[in-house]
């Protein structure tokens, strides 16, 4: 018996400065920001010199609501990275692969890369970070 790979931990998504299905890129941005907040793979680190920050500056870490939000002038970057200012310095964590020049994972690209794996078939992830895409996610073909 013959068996494919299956790719068990796949995304695709729309470049994440758009709304991504939520009413508009400003919400959708919010989610991103506290998703941000949150995150503890990737250290957060200066531009100016890549040093690691070890403060977290995106939210109040005493209030989980959105009045906890804290203004940062968050934004999609470039090349898997989200940004924001913080002591007049702009900070960074690289959240995604850099060859993600547009923060965008089409299901098409995704394809691709898949079959230039040789992978059979592919399990789909989905996060507020990437919106709220679950039509997108029931219309997409994978394999």
């Amino acid at each position: 018996m013959e068996f494919g790979i299956i790719d068990c931990h796949a995304h695709i998504f729309p470049p994440l400065a758009e709304a991504c299905g939520f009413a508009d890129a400003a919400e959708h941005l919010l989610h991103m920001q506290r998703a941000m907040h949150e995150h503890g793979n990737q250290p957060y680190r200066r531009q100016c010199d890549d040093a690691v920050v070890t403060e977290r500056v995106l939210w109040s870490a005493e209030d989980s609501s959105v009045a906890g939000r804290r203004e940062a002038n968050f934004r999609v970057g470039r090349c898997g990275r989200f940004e924001w200012e913080a002591d007049g310095e702009t900070q960074y964590v690289q959240f995604l692969p850099p060859h993600m020049v547009d923060m965008s994972a089409p299901a098409e690209v995704v394809t691709r890369e898949r079959d230039y794996a040789g992978v059979e078939t592919a399990v789909m992830q989905n996060d507020h970070v990437y919106g709220a895409s679950a039509e997108d996610l029931a219309g997409a073909r994978v394999r």
